[in-house]
């Protein structure tokens, strides 16, 4: 429970969450999905918070490594975290998935979330 308070507060103040595939969606030629991710100068404490989430992966976007995870397991980790995330985070992720839940979608798979 301690680690996974200091991965909220880590993500809280360095991460973010964000729209993939939107533009391909808004085209007709995707769906968009929830994408979290947090740039570190330092790649140890993402390689920690990595461990904590239990997923995502460890990339370097212009030479800074960055933590990613789109999709059901973005999702997974929102719900890990969400218990201690602040209220301004909790409010970026929830526009986020009133865009991809509101998304008009070819199936009826998808079922709503958060």
């Amino acid at each position: 429970m301690e680690e996974i308070a200091w991965a909220a507060g880590f993500f809280d103040g360095e991460g973010t969450s964000w729209i993939a595939n939107k533009t391909a969606a808004l085209e007709g030629k995707g769906t968009p999905i929830l994408a979290l991710s947090i740039p570190q100068k330092d790649i140890r404490p993402l390689k920690r918070f990595a461990a904590v989430a239990g997923c995502g992966n460890i990339g370097y976007t212009s030479g800074v490594p960055r933590w990613r995870v789109s999709g059901r397991k973005a999702e997974n980790v929102k719900d890990i975290l969400w218990p201690y995330l602040s209220e301004p985070k909790r409010e970026q992720i929830i526009r986020v998935m009133a865009f991809v839940n509101n998304f008009p979608r070819k199936t009826k798979k998808r079922k709503a979330i958060l």
